[in-house]
């Protein structure tokens, strides 16, 4: 949290500041996901609670859009919950795959899951861009133009050239406009 609030009273813009809270502060948790004490939803709500502060996140926007990928409209953020389970499946499918003697024995005892941390990436990406459209106000905009949304749409989001404040003030406002 410490590293999310550096960046977040930062003067990066939008995208940049996002990409760092990803790259400096998530990937930490990442390692240390198993021994973290308190729980991963409340890291964060910890988090979001920062970026609201300082003005990265507007109090009213749709927190299933901030983990949605850039290209796909969301914020891009990534969830430290989803984060911790990805690792985790990686390392599921890493003693799997293994062939040395003591990793075979971990194998006989842990059950095997099915889905990978790439399928767990696309289904959490689809979760919550579906959260994110089944919202009356939030996801009016997503509904109304999915017919006409391509990849193009969302470049001026992609480029992350917008104030971080401005990024925030947009989405909510995109998200309740229509």
């Amino acid at each position: 949290l410490r590293h999310v609030r550096k960046v977040a009273q930062s003067k990066l813009n939008g995208g940049n500041s996002i990409q760092a809270i990803n790259t400096w502060a998530v990937s930490i948790i990442r390692y240390a996901g198993g021994i973290i004490e308190c729980t991963k939803q409340e890291l964060d709500g910890r988090a979001r609670k920062v970026l609201t502060m300082n003005g990265g996140l507007h109090p009213r926007n749709c927190v299933a859009r901030l983990y949605v990928p850039r290209k796909y409209g969301g914020r891009g953020l990534v969830s430290v919950e989803d984060c911790i389970n990805q690792a985790r499946l990686s390392l599921e499918r890493y003693v799997q795959s293994s062939h040395e003697e003591l990793l075979k024995a971990v194998r006989e005892e842990d059950t095997e899951s099915q889905e990978t941390a790439t399928s767990f990436k696309v289904r959490r990406r689809a979760e919550n861009t579906q959260e994110w459209k089944e919202r009356p106000l939030h996801g009016q905009f997503l509904r109304e133009t999915e017919d006409q949304s391509n990849e193009e749409t969302w470049n001026w989001l992609k480029e992350g050239s917008l104030k971080r404040e401005t990024e925030a003030i947009i989405t909510a406002a995109q998200d309740q406009a229509i």
